[in-house]
C-alpha cells in the first residue's frame, strides 16, 4: 500500500532518527536507507519509507511481499 503521508511532516521519534510517527494511521514508520533495513522491516509488517536520493523520501506504507522479492531479486548476483 503507498501512502501519500510525507517523511518531513511526520512526527520524529525521540532518540532515533530512521523511525517517525503517524498519527493519521497510528503507526510508527522506518526510514530504509539499504535493502537489509526494507527487508527487516518488511519482515515485521512495518510501515516504511524509502528514501529516493535525488528527490528525497518519496514512499511511505506497508510494503507488499511482491514488492520486497522485486527489490531482493534485483540486488542478487547473476
Amino acid at each position: 500500500m503507498r501512502c501519500h503521508a510525507r517523511w518531513e511532516k511526520l512526527e520524529p521519534v525521540q532518540g532515533d532518527d530512521s523511525i517517525r510517527f503517524c498519527a493519521t494511521c497510528e503507526r510508527s514508520v522506518y526510514l530504509c536507507q539499504t535493502d537489509a533495513d526494507l527487508a527487516k522491516h518488511s519482515a515485521l509488517r512495518r510501515c516504511v519509507a524509502l528514501e529516493v536520493v535525488h528527490v528525497g523520501v518519496a514512499y511511505i506504507g506497508e510494503p507488499s511481499i511482491e514488492s520486497l522479492e522485486e527489490v531482493l531479486q534485483d540486488e542478487s548476483p547473476p
